[in-house]
């Protein structure tokens, strides 16, 4: 969330201690058994431990605002443990998601040491058992494996469903909520299973490139809140992930787009659901309109120094067959900057809700979708996901959003 939102003390008190500086994790244990483990920092420094306790303290609202007790019993109750398990399975959530809300700076052996008093605290306050002693690495490993990514998926909705009820206000933007889609590749471990499930780089020399999944989210701009998200292929089409992620916009919508996304086939699906858009585009997309259009931009240009700021046609063709499919009336933006690129928009927002003079400013509201990414992406030259199997990399990145 952003920093303009206000944060519950116990979150604080959590997000802003400094944590100690990891070691590296030992080898995986033998039988071939894999340990997904967070990747030490390049420069690590001491610092004191965490404290827990206003965490522990906490009865009802266990992560902060984001979701109740209730909502957690709910999420893993279909994937219960056994009854004769160390701990249940609202335990391996609890880890997982404050190792991802310390940005993966330990390895599991030393993380489960440190949270287990948190972990016991939190746990038999609800009525369930735990065991006083922390698991071992491997069998927390094999446990998360088990869980999957279907209770956070569960999560996230019911944090979504509370961010819409509490936070309604803070989403929107003159009356409409604000949102923007996004998306980035994603680095991953070299391991033969993850590059048959997402695919990898061509490679051009004798080393292969590692095995990379396309992440596309939809993201609430004003909370800087992650509400959606899809996982493909490397070579996915992150146009085609961003449509379905914006298919349950309706009128009370405004969607912010960069210039990847220029699609007037789907501008036009947005139009006839209601949902307002802005989308940012190349220089000589302005060609996409009518002949007539074009006539009157060119005449615009003329008269008033290069700025445009017209009511067009817009020619849609048709997706697969490239066929024409009619025209969509769109306004079309044309907003020259001193010694600075130019600025270029298609819209279906009137003047009057949005002004030439606004129009940069609007648009630059989906920069911060730019700077969360950053707490995906991780190193430039590491993994920015740990995880080593495909079940537990959807699980992480899950578990990450929910995180962030």
């Amino acid at each position: 969330m952003t920093a303009q939102q206000p944060v519950p003390a116990a979150l604080a008190a959590l997000s802003e201690t400094t944590l100690p500086s990891p070691v590296a994790p030992p080898p995986d244990p033998g039988g071939g058994a894999t340990v997904d483990r967070p990747l030490p920092p390049s420069a690590p420094t001491a610092s004191p431990a965490p404290d827990l306790a206003a965490v522990a303290a906490a009865p009802q609202d266990v992560f902060f605002g984001l979701w109740t007790a209730a909502d957690l019993a709910a999420a893993v109750q279909p994937q219960q443990r056994a009854p004769q398990a160390r701990w249940p399975a609202a335990a391996v959530v609890i880890v997982l998601w404050y190792w991802a809300v310390v940005q993966q700076q330990r390895p599991f052996e030393r993380l489960l040491e440190e949270v287990w008093t948190l972990l016991v605290a939190l746990v038999r306050q609800r009525g369930m058992q735990v065991a006083a002693q922390a698991v071992s690495a491997v069998a927390f490993y094999q446990a998360r494996r088990a869980l999957g990514p279907a209770p956070f998926a569960t999560l996230l909705t019911a944090a979504n469903r509370r961010v819409v009820g509490e936070l309604d206000e803070l989403l929107r933007y003159q009356g409409l909520r604000l949102s923007a889609v996004d998306g980035s590749h994603l680095k991953l471990p070299a391991r033969a299973a993850l590059a048959a499930e997402f695919g990898r780089p061509h490679s051009t020399g004798a080393r292969r490139g590692r095995p990379q999944a396309l992440l596309v989210t939809l993201d609430w701009v004003q909370a800087g809140w992650f509400y959606a998200w899809r996982l493909g292929r490397y070579e996915a089409s992150e146009l085609a992930l961003a449509r379905d992620l914006s298919a349950a916009l309706g009128p009370e919508d405004l969607r912010l787009g960069d210039r990847l996304f220029f699609a007037p086939y789907w501008f036009q699906e947005l139009d006839q659901r209601g949902v307002k858009f802005r989308f940012r585009t190349t220089a000589d997309r302005w060609r996409s309109l009518t002949p007539a259009t074009r006539e009157a931009v060119l005449r615009q240009r003329r008269e008033q120094a290069g700025q445009v700021d017209l009511w067009g046609e817009l020619q849609i063709r048709d997706p697969v067959t490239d066929q024409p499919r009619g025209t969509l009336r769109v306004r079309y933006l044309e907003i020259p900057q001193p010694e600075r690129e130019q600025f270029n928009f298609f819209t279906n927002l009137e003047a009057t809700f949005l002004p030439p003079a606004a129009a940069i400013g609007g648009y630059l509201q989906r920069w911060g979708i730019e700077t969360d990414y950053r707490f995906l992406k991780g190193p430039a030259d590491r993994p920015a996901v740990v995880s080593r199997l495909p079940v537990t990399v959807r699980q992480e990145i899950l578990v990450r959003l929910l995180a962030h």
